[in-house]
């Protein structure tokens, strides 16, 4: 195989010679061997694994679009192939980008691909590895969205523990690590700082044979446990261990935390100057992830638009294909039955015309929920403020900002950084709803959706389901309910549970 290197290389030694020097010393060096691989391999499973390379390379150089870009392709490719480990590997990828980031409901839809994709494993013991480390992603999702106590509990769960405790399967070092220092972040965050001590030491006792990123994990931890505790000094050794790795690192989210212990340290040693440098960087590495979500967003928008657009094309041939060949089929029979004799009646021009709109107006639906609607824009609101707003929108909603009580569409609208005649607007326009009706469906569905995953929820009040999902009292919520889909949420339960019991 000919190479950047320019000389013949062999795919697995030079995949390797870019994994292990050129990914930490020369990333404009491994952007062009790993181009150029992705451009000569020999098979498909070569040609994702190069993709997988490239997206890690371009990740680690800041551009996360085109990292999410490369890992697409590879887990279309995989799936496409029977690649299933690869494409499991992918969709963790994506999932982990998209946390990274703070676009949660992205990250768990893909971290629910891999789960699909890893069930598909024929190897046994490589399908329980990826299942624990999927696991442990999941748990970081959780944690992304400060439910510790989910964390623990799905940590500690009997799937977990069956897979780690098995006859013919057990953790290796790093799931092993990675669950230890979970456990000690999530306690660490509940304030049970001797409990958390515990796991992170474990942790800490195999620090040197990690992964650059997993050793500032711990040390940023270790260093947070023992600020709180007022054991400045032994913080300080910590930091001054994370300090190398710093730089290095590909997660935001690990920089912030690793900038701001640092300048809450210097603050308590009353060195000012360098506490507030550290407070900047935090604020620039908080301000870089917003960017980047944005940035993210209208990426994915764009791509969602040309799609649509790519399938109503499709959808439009081929029914003008259909109506050519129906029209066809017609004229044979007449002539066929009549003879020669017979003339058809041409179309008239305005028919024709009639027809061509009717086609052009077909709507194809969405499979996202945003589905734009033609509503008067007599607000003069510009194509970005507009694009902004449905950015700003879909990230709210999977904030579940619609399960606070008291949310109003001036509420709504200070959250968008907008007026209430934009957000009515786009609401009208992208959820074909008005302001009330738009909530008390997300709050319905959300409860629906809760109470298909978690069976237990079935026994509860209606009066808690209420509150749960946002309601200020039990007869709106049964109200609300109703109208949404048609029967009382009593009735909707009850025939759920018999559902459920049939299945079982």
């Amino acid at each position: 195989m000919k190479t950047a290197l320019g000389q013949e290389t062999n795919f697995e030694e030079l995949l390797k010679l870019v994994e292990t020097k050129y990914f930490w010393t020369d990333l404009p060096k491994a952007e062009k061997i790993i181009d150029s691989l992705i451009n000569a391999t020999s098979s498909s499973e070569q040609e994702i694994r190069a993709l997988l390379l490239g997206a890690r390379i371009s990740r680690r150089d800041g551009n996360f679009f085109l990292a999410i870009q490369r890992t697409r392709i590879a887990e279309r490719k995989a799936e496409l192939s029977g690649y299933y480990e690869l494409a499991c590997k992918a969709s963790w990828f994506l999932s982990d980008n998209f946390l990274e980031t703070g676009l949660i409901g992205e990250a768990n839809r893909y971290l629910l691909r891999a789960e699909r994709n890893a069930e598909l494993i024929r190897e046994p013991s490589k399908m329980k590895t990826i299942q624990t480390h999927l696991l442990q992603e999941e748990a970081r999702g959780l944690m992304a969205k400060s439910d510790y106590v989910a964390a623990i509990k799905l940590l500690e769960s009997s799937a977990f523990q069956g897979k780690s405790n098995s006859s013919n399967f057990s953790l290796n070092v790093e799931q092993h690590i990675n669950f230890q220092h979970l456990m000690g972040v999530c306690y660490l965050e509940l304030g049970k700082l001797n409990l958390s001590g515990k796991y992170l030491y474990e942790a800490l006792q195999h620090a040197g044979s990690l992964k650059d990123e997993t050793k500032l994990a711990i040390y940023q931890a270790q260093a947070e446990r023992l600020y709180r505790l007022g054991e400045l000094d032994s913080c300080k050794y910590f930091l001054d261990k994370a300090h190398p790795y710093v730089e290095k690192a590909d997660p935001i989210r690990l920089k912030e935390r690793v900038y701001w212990t640092f300048a809450r340290y210097f603050a308590s040693k009353g060195d000012y100057m360098n506490s507030n440098k550290y407070f900047e960087f935090f604020n620039q590495a908080v301000l870089e992830r917003a960017d980047l979500a944005g940035q993210i967003t209208d990426e994915l928008i764009k791509e969602f638009n040309k799609e649509q657009l790519s399938i109503k094309k499709r959808n439009l041939i081929l029914l003008w294909t259909l109506i050519a060949f129906i029209v066809a089929a017609v004229f044979y029979y007449i002539v066929k039955k009549q003879g020669p004799k017979v003339h058809l009646p041409l179309i008239e021009p305005d028919q024709n015309k009639s027809l061509r709109m009717d086609l052009i107006e077909l709507d194809i639906p969405s499979k996202l929920q945003v589905k734009e609607n033609p509503v008067e824009n007599d607000l003069n609101i510009s194509l970005d403020t507009e694009n902004r707003l449905v950015r700003d929108l879909n990230i709210l909603e999977t904030d579940l900002f619609f399960l606070d009580k008291n949310i109003t569409l001036t509420n709504l609208a200070n959250k968008l950084q907008s007026n209430q005649k934009y957000v009515s607007y786009i609401i009208r326009k992208y959820r074909s709803q008005n302001f009330n009706d738009y909530v008390l469906n997300l709050r319905i569905h959300y409860l629906i959706d809760q109470l298909k995953e978690n069976e237990v929820m079935l026994d509860y009040k209606l009066s808690y389901l209420a509150d749960l999902a946002g309601f200020s009292s039990h007869s709106k919520f049964t109200m609300a309910f109703k109208s949404v889909v048609g029967m009382p949420p009593s009735q909707y339960m009850e025939d759920l549970r018999e559902l459920i019991m049939k299945k079982k």
